[in-house]
């Protein structure tokens, strides 16, 4: 029994992808902000309550330099109360850096993320764990009662 709980273990775990340059991976599910939507490419009328999000940020080859970042999110609708539906996944891909700057009105270290489009997000580094989202003010986002904005670190 014990031998079967393990082979099914192993088989239906994913596993974070590993790289010698991988910075981190970062997890989180969060709402469904309008203001995500173009960044995340979720059409802008297609129903949203829930993003899925797991990010890869990766250093150039041999330095500890900020290169490249890839996002693999999903987003859900809840039909009801009992009920959601995974509504598209999608993998976005592009170029990130770390600035000091204002973040809520104070100094922080900033993750600003650019998509292949020219789209840009930006995160608050709170710790080398924890990333927070910012919104196009360079205010931390603010959550619902379900779900917040805050990004832990899954592995380095």
């Amino acid at each position: 029994m014990s031998f079967l709980f393990f082979l099914l273990l192993k088989i239906f775990i994913v596993v974070p992808e590993t790289s010698p340059d991988l910075y981190g991976y970062f997890a989180a599910s969060t709402p469904c902000s309008s203001e995500l939507k173009t960044f995340l490419k979720i059409p802008a009328a297609e129903k949203c309550d829930q993003i899925k999000w797991k990010i890869y940020l990766y250093n150039r080859p041999g330095t500890q330099t900020p290169e490249k970042f890839r996002i693999v999110r999903e987003f859900i609708y809840y039909v009801d109360n009992r009920t959601d539906k995974n509504m598209g996944t999608a993998t976005i891909e592009g170029h990130w850096k770390v600035e000091q700057g204002q973040a809520s009105g104070k100094a922080a270290t900033i993750l600003q993320l650019t998509s292949t489009d020219g789209s840009v997000i930006r995160f608050r580094k709170l710790d080398d764990n924890l990333l927070h989202l910012l919104n196009n003010q360079n205010y931390l986002m603010v959550g619902d009662a379900g779900y917040g904005y805050t990004f832990s670190r899954i592995k380095n």
